[in-house]
């Protein structure tokens, strides 16, 4: 223990009191720890350096025990001191910053600096009398403790903006990408046609020979089942492939006389027409036109894809061709007593069909019949449909809703009619009796027999 041989009354100006080394019954080596080094405090050999020497950096050395004792802070020290630790008070109040970990126990605040909040002694001594190596602290960052200059702008560094923009970058992202993904899907629903190769995957029809030659056959089938079915009697047999069959019963067709002919079928006999697509005449061949069923009532489209409505010849082709002009003489005859039926009026284009016989039978009937109880003024014939043969008849008749010879107003003169015209019994009950407008206009009470025309009736 070191012994102060100075004199008793003897002071040395400008200094502090130094704290003899024992008092309080502690010696060096039973200093309490518990608390740290301040950060930028001297160490005692700086202290104890001249002025000049301690304003060069030196790295710190071991401490022993008598250095402990006799070292002594100097004013100047303990004021860079106070100054620093007001710095970092002030740095506190700021957003904290990550601070270094003490790596050492902290040690025991001397008397002198109690005073001063947050001073720890420069270094710490072990109880074994040791002292431990000194602990370089981190200097306290000051930058937000300075005062911002007037008119300058304060600098500050978010954390959370790099999180932020990573945030709002990957929403813009996604974002981008559903925008296009609906583009995409809007583009490809609304576009004319995909252009791919006849027969690729994603071609649509009507794009390609292919499916234009598809849709073609579509409208060409579509016209035929919708004629037959509006216009062919529902007691007559129909021999057809499945598709035309299966679209007849679909447009309300009985299906008990749809005659579905399989491809083993020899002939299409059993049946009155048949409808002839390129499967049912590749089936049978030319024998179709000119032994099975020699006239066509009816025919839709052209080349392979044509489709026709021929009446079946039951007999064979000789027997069907001399009851054909056995027919037209007598439609003939009954053109001609109709002619000179005062009770008729027809104009020059009807009557000449009259007399050429173009008239079916079941209508000249039915037109003889009517006007034995009221006056009929004939205004045209029809009911030929396309690609028909030259010996199919006319199978409807259209007549005038007014007529002053009958003395009747209109509306009762046009009940009559219709009264008439269903008081007939088979085979002369029409497929229709209604009004229609024509393309000039007028009004008229059209009256029409099923397709197809049956020869060998009574005249």
């Amino acid at each position: 223990m070191a012994v102060d041989d100075r004199e008793p009354h003897q002071e040395r100006p400008d200094e502090l009191p130094r704290r003899v080394p024992g008092v309080n019954g502690r010696t060096p080596g039973q200093i309490r720890r518990g608390y740290l080094p301040i950060p930028g405090t001297p160490s005692p050999a700086a202290i104890q350096s001249p002025p000049e020497t301690a304003q060069r950096p030196r790295l710190p050395e071991p401490l022993s025990a008598e250095s402990m004792a006799t070292a002594r802070p100097s004013p100047t020290a303990l004021a860079s001191s106070a100054a620093k630790l007001l710095s970092g008070t002030a740095a506190a109040a700021a957003p904290p910053v990550p601070a270094a970990r003490p790596t050492s126990p902290p040690g025991r605040v001397p008397p002198q600096l109690a005073t001063l909040p947050g001073i720890v002694p420069p270094a710490t001594v072990s109880p074994s009398g040791t002292p431990p190596p000194p602990v370089v602290a981190q200097p306290a960052d000051t930058s937000a403790a300075q005062p911002a200059q007037p008119g300058t702008k304060q600098r500050t560094t978010p954390k959370a903006r790099p999180a932020r923009r990573w945030r709002l970058a990957g929403f813009l992202i996604v974002v981008a990408v559903v925008t296009v993904v609906v583009v995409i899907t809007l583009g490809i629903r609304h576009s004319p046609a995909v252009t791919a190769g006849p027969g690729k995957p994603g071609a649509a029809q009507g794009t390609t020979p292919g499916g234009q030659q598809i849709s073609a056959e579509a409208a060409v089938r579509a016209r035929a089942v919708t004629w037959v079915a509006g216009q062919v009697g529902r007691d007559i047999i129909i021999a057809c492939d499945s598709v035309i069959c299966s679209d007849l019963a679909q447009h309300g067709f009985p299906a008990g006389n749809l005659n579905v002919l399989q491809p083993t079928a020899p002939d299409p006999y059993g049946s009155e027409l048949v409808i002839a697509t390129a499967d049912v005449r590749s089936q049978f061949g030319s024998k179709l036109a000119a032994v099975y069923a020699p006239e066509v009532i009816a025919s839709f489209g052209t080349g392979a894809g044509k489709i026709e409505v021929r009446v079946i010849a039951p007999r064979g082709p000789a027997a069907f061709q001399s009851a054909l002009r056995a027919d037209l003489l007598n439609r003939k005859s009954s053109g001609a007593q109709l002619l000179r039926n005062r009770r008729i009026q027809a104009p020059a284009a009807a009557r000449a069909q009259l007399a050429a016989g173009r008239v079916d039978e079941r209508l000249l009937t039915i037109i003889a019949f009517m006007a034995a109880g009221q006056p009929l003024d004939i205004v045209d014939f029809g009911g030929i449909a396309p690609g028909a043969s030259p010996s199919v008849p006319l199978r409807f008749a259209d007549l005038a809703v007014a007529n002053p010879a009958a003395q009747l107003a209109r509306p009762a003169y046009q009940r009559a009619l219709i009264a008439l015209a269903h008081s007939e019994v088979p085979p002369y009950v029409p497929l229709s009796v209604g009004t229609v407008r024509l393309a000039d206009g007028r009004t008229v009470l059209r009256i029409e027999f099923a397709a197809p025309s049956p020869a060998g009736l009574p005249s």
